[in-house]
């Protein structure tokens, strides 16, 4: 499986992410290899030096979505019922490749929201965190490979105005895995059925943020990250 992890060559030069060493000729360490944010091959999406009409190139952007300060905003309207949110439409996940989808982002408030972070044809077809604040105070993995969805509390809570770093995938046969600031998550039983794995039809990654009450709610994210095996 191809590592988010990767050697980025460079002179002279600083990381905007996650240095972490050095070695020779003045190498950096990155935890994120930097991509074009269009480029279809790339699996990093670091909204440095981007604005909202390239990301739209690769990305749905629902309701409004802003960059400022390196990050990527997403408001809802405040009407009671809507949705903000990023999808990919170019790439395509499937369980038999691996896939795994990384963010770092935070709440504005907590109240009245739900917020959707991985993979998702539809309703019924699906595999991700989510925080609800209708169900609880904490993050959950959510998974759905046609039958019901499960829902498996992973006991870490969500605060407002706190930054996450979350991951999300699932292995070829299709079972679900979180990472919430590098706890692992692993829930599911060895028992596969189709309310307990991801499907095998291809997903795309989201992040979606819906507001419950009539109060626009607001989620900002520092990046989007993804691999799979190919």
């Amino acid at each position: 499986m191809q590592s988010i992890l990767e050697t980025l060559r460079l002179r002279n030069a600083t990381a905007e992410y996650g240095q972490i060493g050095r070695g020779s000729e003045n190498d950096l360490i990155c935890a994120h290899r930097l991509f074009s944010p269009y480029d279809r091959l790339g699996r990093h999406l670091d909204f440095v030096g981007t604005d909202a009409t390239e990301i739209a190139n690769d990305w749905t952007i629902a309701a409004t979505g802003a960059i400022a300060n390196n990050t990527y905003t997403l408001t809802t309207a405040g009407s009671g019922s809507d949705t903000a949110g990023i999808t990919s439409d170019v790439v395509a996940f499937y369980r038999a490749d691996s896939p795994y989808a990384e963010t770092k982002l935070k709440l504005t408030s907590i109240a009245d929201v739900q917020l959707y972070f991985g993979f998702i044809k539809d309703a019924n077809e699906l595999c991700y965190l989510i925080f609800d604040s209708a169900v609880g105070a904490n993050w959950l993995l959510a998974v759905n490979g046609g039958g019901t969805t499960t829902t498996t509390d992973t006991g870490i809570p969500c605060l407002a105005a706190t930054y996450y770093k979350l991951g999300v995938g699932c292995g070829t046969a299709g079972l679900p895995f979180a990472t919430i600031d590098g706890q692992l998550f692993e829930p599911v039983s060895a028992v596969a059925s189709t309310s307990n794995r991801a499907s095998a039809d291809p997903m795309y990654l989201s992040c979606l943020i819906t507001e419950a009450a009539a109060s626009a709610k607001v989620a900002t994210l520092r990046y989007l990250a993804y691999s799979f095996n190919k």
